[in-house]
């Protein structure tokens, strides 16, 4: 699940687009590498799950499409 208008969810995709840019199924990877690293805030998939971002195949159409509205967007700044 990708709680709608969850900030925290917004601001991962926003990461991982920078790191990997947009191009599907290369960013869903990257998002899988940054939870098992925990490279986001220190949060692994449990702690992203906690806070309405789930990694699971079954809600991938969900990232997806968030994923293509912030590449899209003004509002996915950079973040470090």
């Amino acid at each position: 699940m990708v709680v709608e208008d969850n900030p925290l969810a917004e601001e991962f995709v926003c990461f991982c687009l920078e790191r990997r840019g947009y191009k599907w199924p290369e960013l869903y990877d990257e998002m899988c590498r940054v939870a098992s690293h925990r490279l986001f805030r220190g949060m692994g998939y449990t702690e992203l799950q906690d806070q309405g971002v789930s990694l699971s195949l079954a809600n991938m159409n969900k990232l997806a499409t968030l994923a293509e509205t912030l590449a899209s967007s003004p509002n996915c700044l950079q973040v470090s």
